[in-house]
């Protein structure tokens, strides 16, 4: 799926940085065939974490791969998402941290779940600023799994807190003064200002982002239908990622295409909900064969459509 940038690392479009962690991991001006490489490393390893968690968590009638190989195919779809971006390393943190909250149901023991949780979606908000507001998600996810109390809130925020702790120790030892806190975070807040020039490719993909949404929305109660509460609680936190997904557009002044990398989280779980209801074999075929060809011609710019 990324051939064409492997072979030809120099056609890679520029995608701007803006995570403090993810400076420090690839240089501004770093090599390009690395930031490939090293995309396709996480999308591997993202992929194997969306099926890990369909798997253990019992979100569908049997076991299944396709999560994880539409994570993979949507997540390469448009040439944006194709170079190491603050998005593609917070995804990964991310869904450490949705499997936290998951394994917290009926666990009376689950301290090191809820603390880790806190921790992933912190150093998820350093490589991508957005995701501060998971904080709020993390815990609607807790108190939809379990009975939240205050002292497993503080534990949550002490885990959410930590990483920020270390990297201005870090940062005092190095001599670099320029805090995490508070510049990091006053200078990233501001209201959407879209990169322009998007061609009519992905604004088409983008149309369809949106009207899969909503799709998804109207199939709630066929997501939710037979199954047992504790998988209709995960779906419930999958619904609400979506949500926050949606509303970080709002707080952050430098998005860009590569935003759309987290909606693919559950975008890739519901819709394998509906093909494996789907009667006729052919159609998840078909649907895999038109989303391949979709990548293909974006990807080798076949079809001039800007």
């Amino acid at each position: 799926m990324r051939l064409k940038f492997l072979l030809d690392p120099g056609s890679l479009p520029v995608v701007p940085s803006f995570g403090y962690l993810t400076s420090k991991i690839v240089p501004a001006n770093g090599n390009p065939l690395a930031s490939v490489l090293l995309v396709v490393f996480i999308t591997f390893i993202n992929a194997l974490q969306i099926n890990r968690l369909t798997i253990k968590n019992h979100l569908f009638k049997e076991h299944t791969l396709l999560p994880g190989m539409f994570y993979a195919l949507f997540s390469s779809i448009l040439i944006a998402f194709i170079p190491a971006s603050d998005v593609h390393f917070a995804t990964f943190f991310i869904l450490l941290a949705i499997q936290s909250i998951f394994s917290s149901y009926n666990n009376v023991k689950s301290a090191d779940d809820i603390f880790l949780s806190g921790f992933y979606l912190s150093v998820a908000t350093l490589f991508y600023f957005p995701a501060i507001i998971l904080i709020v998600f993390g815990y609607f996810g807790f108190s939809i799994m379990r009975s939240f109390t205050a002292k497993e809130v503080l534990q949550y925020l002490l885990g959410w807190s930590t990483p920020f702790y270390l990297v201005m120790i870090y940062q005092y030892y190095s001599g670099d003064y320029n805090f995490v806190i508070p510049n990091y975070f006053f200078n990233k807040f501001g209201f959407v200002q879209l990169i322009s020039g998007f061609n009519l490719v992905e604004l088409i993909i983008i149309s369809l982002v949106t009207i899969l949404c909503l799709y998804f929305l109207l199939n709630f109660s066929n997501y939710m239908g037979k199954k047992v509460i504790v998988a209709q609680k995960r779906i419930n936190i999958l619904y609400f990622f979506l949500l926050f997904a949606f509303l970080m557009v709002f707080i952050y002044a430098n998005l860009n295409l590569t935003h759309l990398v987290l909606i693919v989280i559950p975008a890739s779980i519901f819709i394998t909900f509906n093909i494996l209801d789907v009667k006729i074999n052919i159609w998840p075929e078909i649907i895999h064969l038109l989303l391949v060809l979709i990548l293909v011609i974006n990807h080798l710019e076949l079809i001039k459509l800007n």
